[in-house]
């Protein structure tokens, strides 16, 4: 009898070990990410699970590399989804080559991180599951270890309800009354437990043992709360979607089932006692979720009535300042869009004055809050084109799936359950956007459709071969002569892939530590801190443009003779963050200020002047109704004499913000009036208050200048229009009391300077 050689069992051992290890590591990827977090790093949700995220990716290739070279052949299974994944792929791959900028589609938008790094990671993912994932039990164990984390995730966010957060959060990086748990967000949490909670219904039903259903019963409760106290209504939709469509599929069955009999109302009469207990559990499980939702859920439900009551207004409110600007994107930029994850780069060009009246002047969006129209403005009509011959991929061999010969009523149950979950992704992806927790279950559903499209016995066949090859090609056999080498340099690898993450996650550590001493104006250190960021992940712009910053701040620290080396610093630094990313305004605004800064400390040098009103205007054509370069923009002009063409300035931002025009000209007219040229701020409080009529500060301040040139009884006018709008204005009351009388004291030269 034939035995296996030494190196053949010891192979045999590897493949073994190898699929373990996988099959540990995939777990951990459906428990960790959703749960990870660091409080240390800026930003504390999204970058520390994606730094996770790819790690566990690198050991999950390196795992399958090792057992490449141990079974000596190379098997890879093909799916019926390659095409359309493949066309996903090289999409990504051509929007970020031609994107507006191939930094950011490289790594992503800080925050959002949503670039080639991240995005490359899911389809991995996808095949790894293909490969390693054999039988309906790992299937099992994986959505288990899923509701695992959905329920530590979901007792965190109580815990935060109930005002037991173990960590003091920054107050203006959380949502009052909302929790976020570990997701960081309301919206995200809700929308991974509205994934997460049909399972519990599929398990439900699909388990023999009471105890187990009392504790999915009780699992869905408490996952049910916390949603409720997200006050998502993306989530909350998904959710509903999602038992809608678990809803649908009982009432489908039971009718199939009911055609089925000789005599239907004979049968259902014969069959409602078996059904006493399903019927009972049914009516508290609606009673429960109703009470839930009257009681620690009113808040919430209450705000889902406003919104379908009102849906045009709450839709305008929450959304469409940030639809209509993302249309333009895509009117403009139809084909392959802007770029991968170049939503809020390109942004402020298209913006309106309703979206910084309602999100915040100086701001931009992450993303279009609708994963349609994201696509659309990022990837153009030929990514939409790839997403959605994907998505129809996905639902056409879903339905083989479910109509396959011979499948059983657990692999139909199953089955539903990945469409309920993935309607639920849908539904709130047309309000939001995903994230690594949320995205890296989605890409599992694909990868059990796959699995459940064959028999078992297909699915054994198809397996990954648990013993070397005892033939292996030529090529194997030449790299079987190198196996150790080749072993430790895939485990090298992985490694330097671990330690790369590790260095991005470090990186945003420093990052967080310079904001610190950045508010504790401890300049050196910040700037320390935000250069070793910068030095450790150096394709990050974020970081450099900070260290710039550092650089610029530290110029109002030192002696006039030192100042310009620091601005030049800062200066090759913005330089070079416009160069990775050469359409974002704010980086355009950060090069004209420091040149503005610089004709300041060296107003001989009449290049800085003309370089600062060049980036300014960039500026200005890349975010056109952002506030800010206007009025850096404008005081520039205002600081080196040319009067007329900062007027020319305010003129345009009163286009769109009289308001705001209003107290730019003011603002210039102070300056002026403080130089000792009261003449020449004159026309500039009238002008400010042609723009603001009931500008009271603007009537003051006139009336001082009117008083400062001799022109009392006009200075007078002003006080007492001031009065008449505001009649406690007590500097008009004191200036009245003082120039009305008689015998009035000399002119007063102090003016408002907010």
């Amino acid at each position: 009898m034939a035995t296996l050689s030494p190196s053949l069992s010891t192979e045999s051992r590897v493949i073994r070990i190898c699929d373990r290890i996988m099959e540990f590591l995939l777990y951990l990827v459906y428990f960790l990410i959703p749960i990870f977090f660091i409080i240390l790093t800026r930003d504390q949700f999204e970058l520390p699970k994606l730094a996770l995220f790819r790690m566990l990716t690198c050991l999950m290739l390196a795992t399958w590399g090792i057992r490449l070279l141990a079974s000596r052949e190379w098997r890879f299974q093909a799916t019926p989804l390659a095409l359309p994944l493949l066309a996903w792929i090289l999409l990504q791959l051509l929007t970020a080559v031609v994107s507006v900028s191939g930094y950011v589609s490289y790594r992503g938008e800080y925050e959002n991180f949503r670039g080639l790094l991240t995005v490359l990671n899911y389809p991995i993912l996808f095949y790894l599951l293909v490969h390693f994932l054999r039988t309906r039990q790992q299937i099992n164990r994986l959505f288990f270890v899923t509701l695992l984390a959905g329920l530590v995730i979901t007792a965190y966010g109580i815990a935060q309800f109930f005002g037991l957060d173990f960590i003091a959060w920054n107050p203006t990086s959380i949502a009052p009354g909302r929790y976020f748990s570990t997701l960081g967000n309301p919206n995200f949490l809700a929308a991974y437990l509205a994934m997460v909670l049909p399972w519990t219904i599929v398990f439900f039903i699909e388990t023999q043992s009471t105890f187990r259903r009392v504790l999915l019963f009780v699992s869905f409760v408490v996952m049910f709360f916390a949603l409720l106290g997200t006050w998502s209504r993306g989530g909350f939709l998904g959710l509903i979607a999602a038992l809608a469509v678990l809803a649908g599929f009982g009432l489908w069955r039971g009718f199939t089932w009911l055609r089925q009999q000789p005599v239907a109302a004979a049968a259902l009469r014969q069959s409602l006692p078996g059904f006493r207990i399903w019927l009972a559990l049914l009516g508290l499980a609606l009673a429960t979720l109703i009470t839930l939702s009257l009681t620690f859920g009113r808040h919430h439900m209450l705000r889902m009535a406003d919104t379908i009551l009102h849906f045009p207004a709450a839709v305008k409110v929450s959304r469409l300042h940030i639809w209509g600007p993302a249309l333009g994107m895509i009117r403009d930029y139809p084909v392959l869009g802007t770029g991968l994850d170049t939503f809020k780069t390109v942004f402020p060009r298209y913006a309106t004055p309703a979206f910084a009246a309602i999100d915040g002047a100086n701001v931009s969006s992450r993303t279009a809050h609708n994963e349609i129209l994201q696509v659309l403005a990022t990837q153009g009509v030929v990514g939409l084109a790839v997403v959605i011959w994907l998505t129809v991929a996905m639902a056409w061999w879903w339905w083989r799936a479910y109509r396959r010969p011979g499948a059983s009523g657990r692999d139909r149950l199953l089955l539903v359950g990945v469409l309920a979950t993935w309607t639920a992704y849908s539904v709130q992806n047309l309000f939001s956007f995903g994230v690594v927790s949320i995205d890296s279950l989605y890409w599992l559903l694909p990868a059990v459709v796959v699995l459940l499209l064959k028999t078992p016995d297909e699915q054994a066949q198809s397996a990954l071969p648990q013993a070397p090859a005892a033939k292996p090609g030529r090529v194997w056999q030449v790299l079987q002569t190198f196996q150790m080498p080749l072993a430790l340099l895939v485990v090298a690898a992985a490694l330097t892939g671990v330690w790369m993450n590790y260095r991005a996650a470090l990186a945003d550590y420093a990052y967080n530590l310079g904001t610190i001493y950045r508010m504790q104006n401890n300049l050196n250190y910040c700037l320390r801190a935000f250069a070793t960021a910068s030095r450790l992940v150096p394709t990050e712009v974020k970081y450099i443009v900070y260290e710039g910053l550092a650089y610029e701040e530290m110029v109002r620290t030192v002696p006039p003779d030192r100042q310009l080396p620091l601005i030049q610093q800062a200066l090759a630094l913005y330089r070079r963050g416009v160069e990775m990313n050469p359409t974002n305004a704010y980086y355009l605004g950060n090069l004209g200020r420091a040149y503005s800064l610089a004709a300041a400390v060296d107003p001989q040098n009449q290049d800085y002047f003309n370089q600062a009103v060049r980036y300014f205007r960039e500026a200005v054509h890349y975010a056109p109704v952002t506030v800010l370069f206007y009025q850096n923009l404008g005081m520039t002009y205002l600081v080196h004499g040319e009067l007329e063409k900062f007027k020319e300035v305010a003129k345009q931002l009163a286009g769109f913000d009289p308001k705001e025009a209003a107290g730019l000209v003011f603002s210039g007219a102070n300056q002026l009036y403080n130089q000792n040229r009261p003449d020449m701020a004159l026309p500039l409080y009238q002008l400010a208050l042609e723009y603001k009529p009931d500008y009271a500060e603007a009537h003051f301040n006139l009336g001082v200048a009117y008083a400062r040139t001799g022109r009392i009884l006009e200075a007078l006018a002003e006080w007492r229009r001031v009065l008449e709008l505001r009649p406690d204005f007590t500097p008009a009351q004191e200036m009245l009391k003082r120039y009305a009388a008689p015998g009035s004291a000399a002119p007063s030269q102090s003016i408002l300077n907010p």
